[in-house]
């Protein structure tokens, strides 16, 4: 991976427009939340992948019921936020390499979604094949962001999917694109 970094400057400005009407994370279950409400009821692989201590609180918008796989729309979105409170100091260039690391994390679930009847991660080999970011605006961990993508194809063991984050106010801060390996595997 090849970090690009370029000088701030005065420019023309647009950017696509932020959804207001999405749950807050107020409203939603993090990954833990959901481990400790449904750990009991979860399959064993999703429990082992939730139980993993992480530095990073995600708490997804949509909750598929892993007792009742089905198809969803080839979307994801997750809002997240860095725990703790020891990151208000970071330069520029440690955050978006931290947020280059919270991308990867999600991303390939909007790939996944329309098959969700047949995938789950105990039979489907997955890895990130290539990652490109971009960065916008400066942002700080120290609230939610949200991550959102869309997966416009997959075929052939492989899956796109592209999308943005947002802070929470809606300010357009990075952009991604992945291409995964999702290839199930043979019984």
């Amino acid at each position: 991976m090849e970090l690009v970094f370029l000088p701030e400057e005065e420019g023309f400005e647009h950017q696509l427009e932020f959804d207001s009407n999405i749950k807050q994370p107020e409203e939603l279950l993090s990954w833990d939340d959901i481990l400790v409400q449904f750990g009991d009821f979860l399959p064993k692989f999703t429990k082992a992948f939730l139980s993993v201590k992480r530095p990073i609180e995600f708490k997804p918008v949509r909750i598929p019921n892993p007792l009742e796989p089905k198809d969803l729309p080839p979307n994801e979105q997750v809002w997240f936020r860095l725990k703790g409170d020891n990151h208000a100091n970071l330069n520029a260039r440690t955050k978006q390499e931290i947020l280059t690391y919270i991308s990867d994390y999600n991303v390939l679930n909007a790939a996944f979604n329309p098959n969700g009847s047949k995938f789950s991660f105990a039979n489907t080999q997955t890895a990130s094949l290539d990652h490109s970011m971009w960065f916008f605006r400066d942002f700080d961990f120290n609230d939610w962001m949200l991550f959102s993508a869309e997966s416009p194809n997959a075929y052939g063991a492989r899956g796109l999917a592209k999308g943005n984050i947002f802070t929470r106010d809606g300010k357009l801060i990075a952009s991604f694109a992945q291409e995964g390996l999702l290839r199930p595997m043979k019984k």
